[in-house]
């Protein structure tokens, strides 16, 4: 046993037990009075009212149990404790969960302390009740360079918080303010917990101390025991220290009530790359099926509103289900979700992620020399529009220069799509392709004139009968104006995407190349798209220069659509979004040297040039979910959403067992861990002792 405040109980002794002891030194002074005999006055002289000093001190009972009953007084002043801590020369890693499930209430009342809080309280109650049976001496860190003796002094703490990763908030000292200071101000974040990053840290902190001082060390957690282990990470220990573990949160089968956004994507359209279709998952932490309202803004614009039934966890897994909201935008935009409930835990109710528009595509033209006059114009007109469109002009060559670039190693990678006007290559590109009066080889689509052997029909002009209105490539698109003069047709391979001829050339088609008829003429097909594998490729087979299709308002929605639809990465990630373990690379304005991050909470980062020359500026992870405005940053990087996205957090589930070195230890109370008080024994011992006290002296003073 061990006594948390004897100087006070010490004080108060030397002031109580005198001035009990000079009641019983006082005598009475008695007034003569004449009696008729004396025989029932024989127990006056042991009257206990006092009057004046001073006697001789006799024997008394209830001057005995006086004594004990204030002795029992003072030792309860004293703050006896059983000692359940650390040995007085033992150093204390106090170790607090601030993960993101720490964020939830501590009991069964949402309005209450939330379970850090708590956590934090009872760490400071554990220095309280260890500080006053341990000598106050200054320990100096861990990481000075000058030598000690390496392991903690008596009476030293550590503070080390953990979520995504492990921090040491102050060195072992034995300076409770400091330590005091330091626990309250432990922040909450948006983070899982890494457990195994804890145990590196505290089991290198506990190895430096050296063999001979590991078994003087204990570790205590703070903590809701919801802690994911890998198999590696199960084995990973405290490097032999005492380890106590005290959970902090309702039972493990206490009721949960959370609703929480665990994953959240976006993706364009793969027939349509300005329809974005955002997916999340949302999780039920609770055993009951709950309906949730799910709310979908771009740009803080309401967009629609969705009630999605989540059903109940099971005893293996958390209730799940889908969300699916669907939105046209080519510009961009920041997306939020947001669940319209109240739960226990708040940072899984929102995610956001930033609708990237499409990059400017960077276009190859491939042209002959100009040899006409209508060559020139429609070269123009095509150049024009492609600037309208890529918002830059394309890069041109000839057929011998863009071979130069296809036999090159990454020649092509520069661009995002090929397009081909009057030149065939020798060989099918890795780009997407548009093609305007030649194929390409391989694809089994060819090129003839239907009139060849009529040199009258073939100098007439012909239009487009009908076209699919409902395929992407020809949305808002009319080809009735369109004039087409001395127009070849297009050969298709079989509807089952057999190779079939190759009429401009004698390259057979491949397997799996699936051809469609676009727009069709008196003849056949003018206008076909290729599905090659995961490329998609469109033939015109007419030269510009030989319609007045360029000419038409019709010819830059086309092209537009085509760009759009070859360039986009369709089925792709459309979305940009962090978590609260990842760091985010920012693209820095010219001729700064730091940004400045807010949000939940701020802070800045500096400025570096990377390997090309490129000003960066890495932020994070940051540990707080939220959208966050980066000052300084380049235009595409100015926004940053930052989720929490974690199932195992959403859970808020709490455990009584944690996984240490292979073995599971269980959850304790405060007082395993530091000194049990049990004044309030012997309150009661003396209680009684001054009820017996006052049946003695009631009955001493019964005539």
């Amino acid at each position: 046993m061990t006594f948390l405040s004897p100087i006070a109980g010490l004080i108060a002794a030397a002031v109580t037990i005198p001035l009990l002891a000079l009641l019983y030194f006082l005598k009475l002074r008695r007034r003569p009075v004449r009696v008729s005999s004396n025989m029932l006055w024989e127990s006056a002289v042991r009257d206990l009212q006092v009057n004046a000093p001073f006697k001789m001190l006799r024997f008394s009972w209830l001057l005995i149990l006086q004594l004990l009953a204030l002795a029992l007084l003072l030792i309860a002043f004293a703050r006896p404790a059983i000692d359940g801590g650390p040995p007085a020369s033992a150093g204390l890693i106090i170790v607090i969960d601030n993960s993101a499930s720490m964020s939830a209430p501590a009991g069964d009342d949402a309005a209450g302390p939330t379970r850090l809080e708590e956590a934090k309280s009872q760490a400071i109650e554990l220095l309280d009740r260890l500080s006053r049976r341990t000598a106050i001496r200054i320990r100096p860190s861990v990481f000075d360079d000058e030598p000690h003796g390496g392991s903690a002094g008596a009476g030293e703490a550590m503070i080390i918080t953990f979520a995504h990763d492990a921090r040491i908030v102050t060195n072992f000292t034995s300076d409770r303010t400091a330590l005091r200071r330091a626990i309250e101000g432990i922040e909450p974040t948006d983070q899982p917990a890494d457990f195994e990053a804890l145990l590196r840290l505290v089991e290198a902190q506990i190895l430096r101390a050296g063999d001979e001082h590991i078994a003087q060390e204990r570790v205590v957690l703070f903590s809701d025991g919801a802690l994911r282990r890998t198999q590696r990470g199960r084995m990973l220990g405290v490097g032999g220290a005492d380890f106590r573990f005290i959970r902090i949160g309702p039972d493990p089968d206490a009721p949960r009530d959370n609703i929480g956004i665990v994953a959240m994507s976006a993706r364009r359209d793969y027939e349509d790359p300005g329809v974005v279709r955002l997916f999340a998952r949302l999780q039920n932490a609770g055993a009951d099926p709950v309906e949730a309202s799910v709310r979908l803004t771009l740009d803080g614009e309401p967009i629609g509103v969705r009630t999605i039934r989540v059903p109940g966890a099971s005893n293996e897994a958390p209730g799940e289900a889908p969300a699916t909201f669907e939105l046209r935008t080519m510009s961009g935009g920041l997306a939020a979700l947001s669940i319209r409930r109240t739960d226990m835990l708040a940072s899984d109710n929102e995610a956001a992620l930033l609708i990237t528009p499409p990059t400017a595509p960077r276009i190859l033209l491939v042209r002959p020399d100009l040899r006409t006059e209508a060559d020139s114009l429609a070269d123009g007109l095509l150049r024009r529009a492609l600037e309208e469109i890529a918002g830059a002009e394309p890069d041109v060559v000839n057929g011998d220069g863009y071979e130069r670039l296809a036999g090159q190693r990454d020649g092509l990678a520069p661009y995002d799509m090929v397009i081909f006007d009057r030149v065939r290559p020798g060989a099918p590109p890795p780009l997407p392709t548009l093609s305007f009066g030649a194929t390409i080889p391989g694809t089994g689509l060819g090129l003839v004139d239907p009139h060849q052997d009529d040199p009258e029909a073939a100098r007439g002009s012909s239009r487009f009968l009908s076209w699919r209105r409902t395929n992407p490539l020809l949305r808002n698109v009319g080809l009735d104006p369109v004039v087409i003069s001395r127009s070849r047709i297009i050969t298709l391979p079989g509807e089952t995407g057999d190779p079939g001829p190759d009429a401009d050339g004698d390259t057979p088609g491949r397997r799996g190349i699936v051809a469609t008829p676009l727009a069709i003429g008196p003849d056949g097909p003018l206008l076909a798209s290729i599905e090659d594998g995961s490329l998609t490729r469109v033939v015109v087979a007419f030269p510009l220069a030989r319609s007045t299709w360029a000419l038409q308002p019709s010819f830059v929605i086309f092209m537009s659509n085509v760009v759009e639809r070859l360039t986009t990465p369709g089925d792709g990630g459309a979305g940009r979004g962090f978590t609260t373990t990842e760091a985010a690379p920012v693209a820095a304005a010219s001729g700064v040297d730091r940004v400045r991050v807010t949000g939940p909470i701020s802070f800045e980062a500096r400025v570096t040039a990377d390997a090309d020359d490129r000003l960066r500026a890495v932020v994070g992870p940051i540990p707080r979910a939220g959208v966050y405005l980066v000052e300084g940053a380049a235009a595409g990087d100015r926004i940053l959403p930052v989720n929490l996205v974690s199932p195992h957090e959403s859970a808020i589930a709490t455990s009584d067992t944690v996984e240490v070195a292979g073995r599971s230890a269980r959850s304790a109370s405060l007082g395993d861990a530091a000194p049990r008080e049990i004044w309030h024994w012997f309150v009661m011992v003396a209680f009684a002792l001054l009820m017996i006290e006052w049946l003695f002296f009631a009955m001493r003073t019964k005539v």
